[in-house]
């Protein structure tokens, strides 16, 4: 019997998502790739109150020897809904999630590609394209409505905060032993949240509510609204490292650009950088300057740790879980931040066994098992995909155990030395092309 679907897609200039293509994309007549390390995509939806899975045919961008298969991840605002693992062609398929298609005309769609490579480094052409995956159609498939089909969990998760609760969050989402006993839902600061209330509202089972500390008011009012008296309520901390980039200080370069850098080409600000930009030296002449600039202003480094070692116990006052002894007695032979917001897999597993512990969760699964399975995800983990680079005369009065004078640092999909990156930053480059 033929298939029947809801909505048919058609990717490419002359098909019927050219409008749906955000940020991520470089789009040719009868396919688009997906470019970089992320791609945003707005998917029509008919509207209706149905259950939907979308199909979509995918040719992975692979060659020999530098990558042999594209990883490939779905997620929305509330977190991630399905991976993938491709090799060849193929028609991936997942499903959408109901709180977020019913009756609603599109659904925002976060596709991250982390292994995207350049065709001019494996083949004499001037195509310098970050090429990752080829999207040619997709399908939007009602399912069938099957009323045992999906069991009630056992326990609500909500986490509020920012981009540091999004990560949790997708964490959480994607640990296995978790997967059919708890729905995790993410009340994100500034991100409207009525579907995702109202199920709440509704929900069966215990709810367990972890708090990001210094959320703004209107988040604090949602959560006020949502959370259960008597539920588990547990309040985590965003820490911060600035100590290990001390030249840090606004730049008046640093403007959203449409289309490529919503959000700026660099949001770390160098004010040593800053103040060389627009010279017109050759490169080595400008890096030179700013090497020497560097060697003459560092400020105190122990003192500038000194500052973040006390915000730490400051966070550790308020909040239930613990962070500064940790930081402290690993931070110089474990890397810990990617940037001074951007905590790494060690710091989140810290933080994510202290909000488990003790909580209605651990009554969901095997506590070894929960274990082994966050060790094996946060192996590798690359956060945001954005390492900031260690100027080397920090590295080297810290003593760093984990860093290297050769040391690359990615950069969405570049992997940068810090020379590279400081000179793609004093230039104001396009990383992204």
């Amino acid at each position: 019997m033929q298939e029947r679907f809801d909505a048919a897609f058609l990717f490419g200039q002359l098909g019927n998502l050219a409008d749906a293509l955000g940020e991520g994309w470089s789009v040719e007549d009868n396919y688009a790739w997906a470019i970089g390390d992320e791609s945003r995509l707005t998917l029509p939806l008919p509207g209706g109150r149905a259950r939907y899975r979308l199909r979509l045919t995918v040719r992975p961008w692979v060659h020999p020897g530098r990558c042999e298969a594209q990883r490939l991840e779905f997620a929305t605002s509330a977190g991630p809904l399905a991976s993938f693992n491709l090799d060849r062609q193929t028609t991936i398929e997942l499903a959408l999630p109901p709180e977020q298609t019913s009756g609603r005309r599109d659904i925002a769609l976060i596709l991250r590609h982390p292994d995207a490579f350049r065709p001019s480094d494996v083949k004499p052409i001037n195509d310098r394209r970050l090429l990752s995956l080829c999207f040619m159609s997709g399908a939007l498939q009602r399912e069938r409505e099957d009323a045992n089909s999906v069991a009630a969990p056992d326990c609500h998760l909500i986490i509020a905060g920012d981009d540091q609760a999004t990560q949790i969050a997708e964490i959480i989402g994607r640990l296995p032993a978790l997967r059919r006993r708890v729905r995790c839902h993410l009340v994100a600061a500034g991100q409207p949240n009525g579907a995702m209330l109202r199920q709440v509202d509704a929900a069966s089972g215990a709810v367990v509510c972890w708090q990001q500390v210094g959320m703004d008011a209107a988040t604090r009012s949602t959560l006020r609204h949502i959370v259960p008296a008597g539920s588990d309520v547990r309040r985590f901390p965003a820490p911060r490292l600035n100590a290990l980039w001390p030249f840090q200080a606004p730049d008046n370069r640093l403007l959203p650009e449409s289309g490529r850098y919503s959000g700026g080409r660099y949001p770390f600000g160098d004010r040593i950088g800053a103040s060389l930009a627009n010279l017109p030296f050759p490169d080595d002449v400008l890096l030179l300057a700013y090497h020497n600039m560097a060697e003459k202003e560092l400020p105190d480094l122990g003192a500038g740790l000194a500052g973040d070692a006390a915000a730490w116990r400051k966070l550790d006052e308020s909040c239930d879980v613990t962070i500064a002894d940790f930081i402290l007695d690993n931070l110089l032979h474990q890397r810990l931040f990617f940037a001074p917001p951007s905590p790494t897999g060690a710091l989140l597993r810290h933080m994510i066994l202290q909000l488990l512990a003790g909580s209605p969760l651990q009554q969901c699964c095997d506590q070894a098992t929960l274990t082994q399975e966050l060790d094996f995800l946060l192996t590798g983990y690359l956060g945001r995909r954005v390492e900031l680079p260690i100027h080397p005369l920090v590295a080297r009065h810290f003593r760093l155990g984990w860093w290297q004078p050769d040391m690359r640092y990615r950069w969405h999909g570049n992997r940068f030395t810090y020379d590279e990156y400081a000179l793609y930053y004093l230039r104001w480059m396009p990383w992204r092309r």
